[in-house]
């Protein structure tokens, strides 16, 4: 019989230049002395914060139990195959870009990082950059970035609580500040920082720019309206070839089976 069962993850809090002190409303009662930008959920560092196996490191239970907790559409049978996130965003992250899994492999990472975000919260006014505007090429982008004028060439748009936005690795990038987004994402902290706002960090322009594509499929995603089952209600959020994402309403008993092809 399994040891295994529904675990209940200690998030892991990473400072970044660009976070926030409050995480409120989602940890209302923690308080920091640092910038927190992310809450990791699913790193291989979290550990298990209920039951029998309450202690224990997410990678030391992948490699204890192999297929039986990541599945058989992971590639690695060792490695948690998903990172979801809280994002808190009180500054303009770096404009950046993750590789796909075809400019992953040819510098030596196993896969990419293709990811998609739900906008949790959003005050008003709230944006993100989101790929390069229609027309712009690699090479004007990277003159751009030279000429510290790389915001001009995103795309921007506005977001909204309940939004989910598709980011496929090759994606130009960024966060505006004043939301709080739900990220999931390939189990990877690939990231290439293009443009940074002329804070002191390590910019990537070769392996970055290396890395950009002109054109992608990302963007905000149209999901079908919630349905109703026994007072719960469970609304499809996204189907990509990486990860599925749904959300439930529960208000009564619901059982969870997991589904295979």
């Amino acid at each position: 019989m399994s040891e295994l069962y529904p675990l209940l993850m200690t998030p892991a809090f990473d400072p970044r230049p660009w976070g926030t002190l409050d995480l409120s409303p989602i940890y209302s009662n923690q308080r920091f002395d640092e910038k927190i930008g992310e809450a990791w959920l699913t790193g291989d560092a979290c550990k298990v914060a209920n039951g029998p196996l309450r202690g224990r490191s997410l990678a030391e239970l992948s490699t204890e139990f192999g297929r039986e907790l990541v599945g058989e559409a992971a590639r690695d049978p060792k490695r948690f195959p998903l990172l979801l996130k809280f994002l808190f965003p009180h500054e303009k992250l770096s404009v950046q870009v993750h590789p796909d899994d075809e400019a992953a492999r040819r510098v030596g990472e196993p896969w990419g990082k293709t990811e998609c975000w739900y906008v949790a919260h959003a005050k008003p006014g709230a944006q993100i950059g989101l790929g390069l505007k229609d027309g712009v090429t690699r090479e004007q982008f990277g003159k751009a970035i030279q000429e510290n004028r790389a915001e001009d060439l995103l795309n921007w748009i506005n977001v909204f609580p309940g939004e989910m936005i598709y980011v496929a690795g090759g994606t130009v990038h960024t966060l505006g500040p004043n939301s709080i987004i739900v990220e999931t994402q390939q189990q990877s902290d690939t990231t290439y920082r293009l443009y940074d706002y002329g804070r002191p960090r390590e910019l990537h322009l070769k392996q970055g720019l290396a890395a950009v594509k002109e054109n992608v499929k990302s963007g905000k995603v149209v999901h079908p309206a919630p349905t109703q089952v026994n007072g719960n209600r469970r609304a499809p959020l996204i189907s990509a070839p990486y990860f599925s994402v749904e959300m439930f309403e529960l208000k009564e008993l619901f059982k969870f089976e997991a589904e295979s092809d």
